[in-house]
């Protein structure tokens, strides 16, 4: 009699590639000899990893000084590790647990999760755990972008279109030539967009908002359009072979003055560094060296280094601070102890006249008065210079494009609105006599701010019965937005 359910699985084996009939679960053997490689610092490491990894690992010709395993930077062994394997052992301190037919995963020091590390493999091979852990996630392509995203109704085209400008912006800026950008269109971006900073450990083993991953060129992140991490990316591509470590002033302060940070824009963090400058809040002390920077509350530290770095650009020229960068970089241990001299650097005099002539140029500020003749609220009322819109407007505004879609959903309308259910709206304006901020719900990202608190001057926005009157600038909005709908937000 046949047995059709041995039939139906030996059809099933003949159909499979044969790169995958030849897989099978990583042996004891084998993990022995790969954490014996990463323990001794083995030039024989790269054995290990699968060639379509290294292959991917190495399309953007990105390679960093001193580090022979490219894709396994952030899964190598700490010293502590290495030593703790030579006291005790490889043997006993691993386990191999199989995830499928192909996959394992390799997991060092199992009983003890402040030190447990995890690697996967494909048959005998290694491959990079956040391109494993994201192949079945939707995928999209743009022009210099490969986007793998976990829920397609959290992101919305805007972000493509946001990532590709700045891209351009970034590139432009970073001098890139038609041999740069035609490789990048051609291998990719790889982009990485995650629901939570739970699955970002899941890929990664780590749980930030979002980061740049050195070992195959990948952004991953919880938010929509990361440019700071973009940012990053590129600099190391037009570098070619950095050094995997970089002092932090211009590390971040790079990143900062072209990309923001933490869903905001670069304009408003250049203005809230200088802020920090002209007030004295921050000192030069704390930025030259790494150790004091790294002291510092990443909220004063980052928007103050990219005022800075913002200033180097513009008095040194790109080329200059281009070869800045490149000096001060080093391995870890150079970097803890290093400081950048004042000799490498325009005068401490040349700095403080920037300071001097740098305008509060906020693109939100309050208005002159309260317009007495005014009835209820209004918006968009171009003044009559025409570059800036008029409002008055209750705590909380929404603002729709007509023909707005209501199949995306936005992280930062639920947050700061989390008892409303968003139905497609564009913008979000909060309003009070201290601060004003607009957000592009879209792309999750804050494109204007005002605080009397972080202005010179102190400056309230004029207010009566709960209408606060203030002017933005019309270029912070990227549409046409006089014939937007508008809808106050009563809680």
């Amino acid at each position: 009699m046949i047995n059709f359910k041995h039939l139906l699985i030996t059809l099933g084996l003949l159909l499979l590639p044969i790169s995958e009939l030849l897989s099978q679960a990583l042996s004891q053997e084998r993990a022995i000899a790969f954490l014996k490689c990463l323990s001794t610092n083995s030039p024989d490491i790269l054995d290990f990893v699968a060639e379509d990894d290294l292959t991917i690992s190495n399309r953007l010709g990105i390679s960093y000084k001193g580090v022979q395993a490219k894709p396994l930077i952030s899964w190598e062994l700490t010293s502590f590790d290495k030593s703790k394997l030579q006291e005790l052992g490889i043997d006993g301190q691993f386990k191999i647990e199989e995830i499928d037919h192909q996959h394992s995963e390799l997991i060092l020091f199992p009983t003890d999760p402040k030190f447990t590390k995890r690697w996967i493999f494909r048959g005998d091979y290694s491959v990079s755990s956040v391109l494993y852990h994201t192949s079945t996630w939707h995928t999209k392509e743009s022009e210099h972008f490969r986007f793998l995203i976990s829920d397609t109704t959290r992101f919305h085209p805007a972000n493509i279109e946001l990532l590709e400008a700045s891209f351009t912006e970034i590139a432009r800026l970073l001098k890139f030539t038609p041999a740069d950008l035609l490789r990048i269109k051609k291998e990719k971006i790889i982009y990485c967009f995650c629901n939570s900073q739970e699955e970002i450990k899941r890929l990664t083993g780590y749980a930030p908002r979002g980061m740049y991953i050195l070992s195959h060129d990948i952004i991953i992140s919880t938010y929509s359009a990361h440019i700071h991490e973009l940012a990053h990316l590129l600099m190391n591509y037009k570098l070619q072979n950095p050094s995997l470590f970089t002092h932090p002033l211009l590390l971040e302060g790079f990143a900062v003055a072209v990309g923001g940070r933490g869903g905001k824009t670069p304009e408003i963090l250049n203005q809230l560094g200088l802020f920090l400058w002209k007030s004295e809040w921050v000192d030069m002390a704390d930025f030259i060296a790494a150790q004091k920077f790294w002291g510092q509350n990443a909220s004063i530290s980052y928007p103050g280094s990219g005022a800075y770095v913002k200033f180097l650009i513009q008095k040194m020229g790109i080329d200059a601070f281009i070869k800045l960068y490149s000096k001060y970089g080093g391995n870890q241990a150079e970097i803890s102890s290093m400081g950048i001299a004042l000799a490498d650097v325009p005068r401490r005099g040349t700095w403080k006249k920037y300071l001097k002539l740098s305008l509060e140029n906020d693109t939100v500020h309050p208005s002159d008065g309260y317009p007495e003749s005014l009835e209820g609220s209004y918006a968009f009322k171009p003044t009559n210079g025409g570059q800036k819109y008029a409002f008055a407007l209750p705590a909380k505004t929404l603002v729709y494009e007509a023909d707005h879609q209501l199949e995306f959903s936005s992280d930062v309308f639920d947050e700061l609105l989390p008892h409303q259910s968003y139905t497609g709206a564009k913008y979000l304006i909060r309003s009070s006599e201290s601060e004003i901020g607009v957000y592009d719900l879209y792309t999750n990202t804050m494109i204007g701010f005002y605080a009397s608190a972080f202005s010179t001057a102190g400056l309230k926005a004029p207010s009566k019965q709960g209408i606060h009157s203030f002017q933005i600038d019309q270029d912070v909005f990227d549409i046409d937005i006089e014939n937007c709908i508008i809808e106050f937000v009563l809680e």
